[in-house]
C-alpha cells in the first residue's frame, strides 16, 4: 500500500495535504480546549500573525507536495514519503495533545495550577519526536522502507531542533 501511494505523485500530494489539514484541525481543537481549562498554564510566547501561522502550517507541505511531481520514484519515496511519515507522526502527537488537554476539562481531576516553562515544552516535544523517530526507524528496518527511514531522520532532526530551542530557552529564563 505504501509503495502504491508513493508511486503516484497525485496520491502522495493529496495524502500530504490531508495530513497537514488534519494536523491543523487537531492543533486548533487542542488550543481551544486548552483555553477552557484552568489547571495547566503555559509560559507566554509571542504569537505570530495569522498569515505567518498559515505559512508555517502549510508552506512546507505545499512545497513537498509540489516537488513530488518533478522527482523520480526513489527521490519521491525519500523526500515526499519521509515527509508524509513525519506528518502522520505529528498527527499522532497532536491526537495525544488533544486528548490530554481534553482530560483536563473534567471537573475534580486535579487541584491547583501548574505553569510550565518554554524550556519544558521544547524538551517535551523533543522527547516525543525521539520516540516517534525510534518507532519509524524500527518500521524502516522491519519492512525495509525508505519512506520510514527518511521519516526517522526527519523526526530525529526535529528533535535536535527542539532540544536546541530548549537549551536557548534555559539560557534566557531567569534562574
Amino acid at each position: 500500500m505504501v509503495t502504491t501511494l508513493l508511486s503516484s505523485p497525485v496520491f502522495v500530494a493529496l495524502a500530504i495535504g490531508v495530513a497537514a489539514l488534519l494536523n491543523y484541525a487537531l492543533a486548533a481543537v487542542a488550543l481551544r480546549d486548552e483555553s477552557r481549562q484552568h489547571l495547566l498554564e503555559r509560559a507566554r510566547a509571542t504569537s505570530p500573525g495569522p498569515m505567518v501561522a498559515l505559512v508555517r502550517r502549510f508552506g512546507m507541505p505545499a512545497v513537498v507536495a509540489w516537488l513530488s511531481f518533478f522527482v523520480d520514484g526513489t527521490t519521491r519515496q525519500v523526500v515526499a514519503g519521509g515527509y508524509l511519515v513525519m506528518q502522520v507522526a505529528a498527527l499522532a502527537m497532536n491526537i495525544d495533545s488533544a486528548m490530554r488537554v481534553r482530560a483536563l476539562l473534567r471537573p475534580g481531576l486535579a487541584e491547583g495550577r501548574l505553569v510550565v516553562s518554554r524550556e519544558y515544552e521544547y524538551r517535551s516535544m523533543a522527547a516525543r519526536s525521539v520516540g516517534m523517530a525510534a518507532f519509524c526507524g524500527a518500521v524502516a528496518l522491519l519492512f525495509w522502507s525508505l519512506a520510514f527511514a527518511a521519516g526517522c531522520v526527519f523526526l530525529f532532526s526535529a528533535a535536535i531542533g527542539w532540544y536546541r530551542r530548549a537549551h536557548q530557552a534555559a539560557r534566557k529564563s531567569p534562574a
